[in-house]
């Protein structure tokens, strides 16, 4: 007797094939994902029962909710120079105070603006 027999057949999967577009070139249909060759966005999945991938939208969310605190603290600090008696630049000094906007700076450039 054969141990492959119907419980081994019901086993295999049959794998629907997914096709993927570019969403700003419909025209461009692939089996498989990835880049579109004209823009060089990512193929998304075609159809309503296509699997979800939010992955970039998480990333870009992540990075646009760390970004307000620090972008909101450099423009505090940068408007409290037009307010007339606060004098940010005298409490701190000048370096301290330059060094400070440059470093709640650098992960809104560097990390947030890298996509």
């Amino acid at each position: 007797m054969n141990s492959n027999g119907p419980a081994a057949a019901s086993n295999i999967s049959i794998k629907k094939s997914t096709q993927y577009t570019c969403p700003m070139h419909p025209e461009i249909q692939r089996d498989a994902q990835g880049d579109c060759p004209k823009c060089g966005m990512p193929l998304e999945p075609v159809g309503a029962d296509a699997p979800v991938n939010d992955s970039d939208l998480r990333s870009m969310s992540r990075r646009f909710w760390v970004s307000v605190p620090l972008t909101l603290a450099v423009f505090v600090l940068a408007i409290g120079e037009l307010i007339p008696g606060l004098d940010w630049r005298g409490w701190f000094g000048e370096h301290v105070f330059a060094w400070t906007q440059a470093i709640l700076t650098a992960p809104v450039i560097l990390w947030s603006g890298a996509p």
